[in-house]
């Protein structure tokens, strides 16, 4: 009987530290939308009245006043994949692209897109922020995606290849002064081209539009709130009427990320549904529930240690 109690206090007591460690463990995966961290995408998440992640594309996207947010992909699109997002474009949705050195082609190359990441980095010799790295964008064409925009900054772009400018149309580009870095050196190369290049289009497929942008971290949390950079996603999501679907589905993904990811929204939606003192006492509960496991662990083993030394 004693040590049925004692397993049934360790199975609560691992729950419990399970449940602590997934809640209160950080998001540490780059462009994730739960991670705080500076190259993370907290701040537009949270900023957005509506928000969901999109863990697969095993269902059908509602293109309802929505816009469907592909920031920083690592993984190539399925082509099952390729056709749940091109039914949702052609319904009317709206998708953004934002990639640099990413497997953002594999989804254009799959919708026919008349455009590509050049997978190229782009500097600048004068328009720059931190360094030439750090591009200044200022030159804007007037369209619903730049309204009221006047300059933005990027990190270490790419520019985007427009092969048919009669079906994809750029909106942004670089300045006069920036080249493509291919030695890595924040300098031109012998006999490099030195111009404008685009950094924001789109294109229409159906009723819908496919937003491409040249940088993912133009809306990572360290540079969100720099020059017009929340604008411009602000810009985007009046233009889904507010509600933002956040891919997940192509971001690197740790072990056991999703799940740790999914349990979370759980506990978030469980302590909404009871109100902010209960979700307060919930997180309380949970943060003594982790004392309490690594106090018992350290306990065990310290008992553990004088039985072997008294043998």
């Amino acid at each position: 009987m004693k040590h049925a109690k004692t397993l049934a206090l360790a199975v609560l007591l691992s729950a419990l530290f399970v449940l602590s460690a997934s809640y209160y463990w950080p998001v540490q995966e780059a462009y994730h939308p739960l991670n705080t961290d500076w190259n993370g995408c907290s701040s537009i998440y949270n900023s957005s009245e509506n928000s969901h992640l999109v863990f697969d594309y095993s269902q059908p996207l509602s293109p309802t006043s929505s816009v469907l947010t592909l920031i920083g992909p690592s993984t190539a699109f399925s082509p099952s994949e390729v056709r749940v997002i091109e039914q949702y474009l052609l319904a009317g949705g709206l998708v953004l692209l934002a990639d640099d050195f990413g497997t953002g082609n594999s989804l254009l190359q799959g919708l026919n897109a008349s455009a590509r990441f050049s997978r190229e980095p782009l500097d600048d010799l004068l328009f720059y922020s931190r360094n030439e790295n750090f591009p200044l964008i200022v030159n804007f064409s007037q369209s619903r995606i730049t309204a009221n925009i006047s300059s933005v900054v990027m990190n270490h772009p790419s520019f985007i290849e427009i092969n048919d400018p009669n079906n994809v149309e750029a909106v942004a580009w670089s300045s006069p002064f920036s080249f493509v870095d291919l030695n890595n050196t924040n300098r031109p190369p012998p006999n490099a081209t030195i111009e404008a290049f685009p950094v924001v289009a789109y294109t229409q497929i159906g009723e819908g539009s496919l937003v491409l942008v040249s940088d993912p971290g133009i809306f990572a949390n360290d540079l969100i709130d720099l020059y017009d950079n929340s604008k411009l996603f602000d810009d985007l999501r009046a233009m889904g009427n507010r509600s933002v679907l956040f891919d997940v589905a192509h971001l690197v993904q740790s072990p056991l990320s999703v799940e740790r990811v999914r349990m979370r929204l759980g506990i978030d939606a469980f302590r909404d549904f009871l109100g902010s003192s209960m979700g307060a006492y919930i997180q309380i509960t949970i943060a003594i529930g982790v004392i309490i496991a690594f106090s018992l662990e350290i306990a065990r083993r310290v008992n553990k240690r004088r039985i072997l030394s008294s043998r």
